[in-house]
């Protein structure tokens, strides 16, 4: 098989347990790289949570904000477990810290609970077994104030950007059953810091209407069956989602595809002995038709995916796996396109 590198250009969150969970400072955005470069200069780092972790710059926002610490070995555990009084302490403690009261004699979680109780939040009160994804999605979509239960408070998380499911955008791939681990955890807290949540609502006592869910499909529309990185096939497949975003004027040769909006930005995917996914302008729009490119070409794009987007940096960039492929993922040299780069053997051009 020829070697060949696929490239993608697109445009990055996690809530630890089982630590103390601190009160808020001034916010920082997680995407700041001034500020998470001074929150990195004043961490020395955990031992099992290397830079190229997906979940880097989130545990360090965690870390910076007093949310969570790592254990005195010196490593924080990014893929254990977290258990239902855990990540109710987290969230609680990020988004409602001043309408806690503790009093002497209690149990460390007694007012996160009380609290849970006064605003109708759906917790099983087991609190030392690990939380399941969907019954994170309960309480989450709960604080939100909608009254959601199983697969519709996970379409509630993926329609409303709260998630990007573990393999896919989808209530399968979402993974309901699954245990949540500390860097989910910590994902889900950004989640709604990134999206403007500031306070926590309380959840209604009568269910919410299924009908104003977002649409959001039970599972992947079709199997995987490999990637398909022909560059006519690809911008063919993911045209729809190019269109909505402002792309529409098509052009290319059979190696690289080009679609352009009004003002004169670009998306495109090109073959010419390595794949190119390429945005010339990092917005939302831009980062939305690049992950419609990525899916057209059969690459899975889930959490991890998501946060490698958005945590990149101008350059060689961020080295991940992207279907078991080693990649890199990067801002471009002027730090304003979006940029992914996979090396792969594959045949096809």
């Amino acid at each position: 098989m020829n070697k060949k590198t696929i490239k993608l250009t697109v445009a990055g969150f996690v809530v630890a347990t089982g630590l103390s969970v601190g009160v808020l400072a001034n916010d920082i955005s997680p995407f700041s790289t001034t500020k998470v470069e001074a929150a990195t200069n004043n961490f020395k780092g955990f031992k099992d949570v290397k830079s190229t972790h997906w979940a880097y710059s989130n545990i360090l926002w965690g870390v910076s904000k007093g949310i969570l610490n790592g254990y005195p070995d010196g490593t924080f555990k990014p893929n254990s477990e977290v258990t239902e009084a855990e990540f109710m302490k987290m969230l609680i403690a990020t988004f409602a810290k001043d309408e806690i009261t503790t009093s002497k004699g209690k149990n460390w979680a007694d007012p996160f609970y009380d609290y849970a109780k006064k605003k109708n939040y759906p917790f099983t009160g087991v609190r030392n077994k690990a939380i399941t994804r969907t019954k994170v999605a309960e309480i989450v979509s709960a604080s939100q104030g909608v009254n959601y239960v199983g697969d519709n408070a996970i379409r509630y998380m993926l329609g409303k950007g709260l998630s990007n499911g573990k393999t896919s955008q989808t209530v399968q791939g979402y993974e309901g059953s699954a245990k949540l681990t500390r860097a989910e955890a910590i994902t889900f807290i950004l989640n709604l810091k990134n999206k403007g949540v500031s306070d926590l609502k309380e959840k209604p006592t009568q269910p919410s209407d299924p009908s104003k869910l977002p649409n959001v499909p039970d599972k992947p529309e079709k199997p995987s069956q490999g990637l398909v990185l022909t560059p006519q096939k690809v911008v063919d497949s993911a045209l729809p989602t190019l269109k909505e975003n402002g792309f529409t004027n098509v052009r290319g040769t059979k190696d690289s595809m080009q679609v352009y909006d009004k003002n004169g930005d670009q998306v495109s995917f090109e073959n010419l002995g390595y794949i190119t996914i390429f945005a010339s302008k990092d917005d939302n729009k831009a980062l939305k038709s690049v992950i419609g490119l990525a899916k057209a070409a059969g690459f899975t794009v889930n959490d991890e995916f998501i946060s490698n987007i958005k945590n990149a940096k101008m350059g060689f960039g961020l080295k991940a796996k992207v279907n078991g492929y080693t990649a890199y993922f990067s801002k471009g040299n002027n730090g304003n396109s979006i940029d992914i780069t996979i090396f792969m053997d594959y045949p096809e051009k």
